[in-house]
């Protein structure tokens, strides 16, 4: 959900012994989550960031080439 909720389930994940066996990836990549994952030993293995600032750069380009009638991708992520 975000890093404050990824790094409570890390938390949980170790009290109940259960983090060998587990890995943790967070949302938003702020500074608390990728000093957590640059942590030795951690089970927090990544952090994802959105930009939706920049959307718009691609879903206009997508939307162009369908209204022109060009191939476009089936997904675009």
């Amino acid at each position: 959900m975000n890093d404050a909720s990824e790094r409570g389930a890390l938390r949980a994940l170790e009290e109940g012994g259960r983090a060998a066996h587990s890995a943790v990836v967070e949302q938003n990549a702020t500074a608390a989550g990728r000093a957590e994952i640059r942590l030795p030993g951690t089970y927090m293995t990544g952090s994802v960031a959105s930009f939706p600032e920049r959307y718009g750069e691609y879903l206009v380009r997508i939307a162009m080439d369908m209204l022109n009638g060009k191939p476009v991708p089936p997904a675009v992520f």
